[in-house]
């Protein structure tokens, strides 16, 4: 790990201090949990389950069901972690095919205990994601064209709605956006904006919280066709990057802090592997710890696509495609220390566990899991 450590300040032209400091807050958590398994928590078709990734191998342990037995429900969707408290939060489609949410708080022994929930919700819930202060969640509802914003209360347990926001709007594509898809949400630096992405529309929505209430705010446009899927934002907050599902790409945007606003500088379409493929489109992308590198999941083609990231611009430029070794894969993680990734093949039914090497590449690490359809994963505690 010194030496990957080494390998990304030699990389770094000049002093960088928002990298200097992600780079040191990752020496320091590697030699504190030098050798210390990473839990992973990956939702399926039957439940949440728990697995340890060995920070030596990337090798998973035995899958071990944690959510209780007597917990049913139609469709486990996707996970989120609590930033500072053992909670889970999942969301689900409810025996009444009504939307829910989930808390659960994680146990000694790495079950899960129900806290509480919330209850006749929108339908169709394709992304759940927590704000960096742990105050609030954003659900986006693919299916039912809504977006909702959620209290956590202090102790961490499910808190009130705040808002419920239907989506309008149609785009090109008269296949996939002949109505609104809201799919993925990421919050802003100060957790005060939600910025959600509308598959259907083309349109990055933003939402606002402030002093407890919710509301919607406005929308940015994107170039027509592009379909976006799920947003991240780099270590430093200078950064987003959005998966084009409908055009197979990547989109890079500028964050202005003071303003919490995004503007568009790069729009990558499908690398030249995909093109020559039937079927392709993106699901999945992730960040690198460091900030130095993206990976974005074709579900087409089945493969990984990995950028180097100038720490500058924030523009990508391409380092090469590895194979999932899977088929649809939804979800993925990157291990806080930056040296594995992991990711689910939704219609093959596994997990497989990828090294990172100093240059951004990939490597297979033969590990591979069986579990029946892995949907979303969460790493931490």
């Amino acid at each position: 790990m010194r030496q990957i450590i080494a390998s990304y300040f030699a990389q770094l032209p000049e002093p960088n201090f928002g990298k200097i400091f992600t780079l040191l807050f990752l020496a320091i958590y590697c030699s504190t949990s030098l050798g210390a398994p990473l839990p992973l928590w990956v939702s399926a078709k039957d439940g949440i389950y728990h697995t340890l990734v060995d920070d030596q191998t990337g090798t998973l342990s035995k899958l071990k069901k944690a959510t209780p037995s007597d917990l049913r429900t139609s469709k486990w969707g996707f996970l989120t972690i609590h930033p500072e408290k053992p909670i889970l939060y999942v969301a689900v489609n409810g025996p009444n095919k009504t939307g829910e949410i989930w808390a659960f708080a994680i146990q000694k022994k790495d079950d899960l205990s129900l806290i509480n929930k919330i209850t006749e919700l929108p339908t169709g819930s394709a992304h759940i994601e927590i704000s960096p202060a742990g105050d609030t969640l954003a659900v986006a509802y693919f299916g039912s064209a809504y977006t909702g914003l959620y209290s956590v209360l202090p102790d961490g347990s499910l808190g009130k709605t705040l808002l419920h926001k239907k989506h309008e709007g149609k785009s090109v594509n008269p296949e996939k956006q002949a109505r609104p898809h809201p799919h993925g949400s990421v919050f802003s630096h100060d957790s005060k904006r939600v910025f959600v992405t509308d598959r259907g529309t083309d349109y990055l929505w933003y939402y606002d919280i402030n002093k407890g209430k919710a509301k919607y705010s406005k929308k940015l446009k994107v170039p027509a066709g592009l379909g976006p899927r799920h947003i991240v934002f780099d270590p430093n907050y200078d950064f987003a990057y959005v998966s084009d599902e409908l055009s197979a790409g990547v989109s890079v945007y500028r964050y202005d802090k003071k303003r919490r606003d995004l503007e568009p500088i790069q729009h990558l379409g499908p690398v030249d592997a995909a093109q020559s493929e039937l079927w392709y489109n993106v699901s999945d992308l992730q960040v690198h710890p460091s900030g130095n590198f993206l990976y974005l999941i074709n579900r087409g083609f089945d493969q990984i696509t990995a950028y180097k990231i100038n720490e500058k611009t924030g523009k990508l430029t391409f380092i090469e495609n590895e194979p999932v070794r899977g088929s649809i894969a939804r979800h993925s993680a990157i291990t806080p220390n930056g040296k594995w990734l992991i990711t689910g093949g939704t219609m093959s039914g596994n997990l497989v566990t990828f090294k990172i090497n100093s240059n951004g590449s990939l490597n297979y690490t033969r590990t591979n899991v069986s579990i029946e359809t892995p949907r979303s994963m969460v790493l931490g505690r």
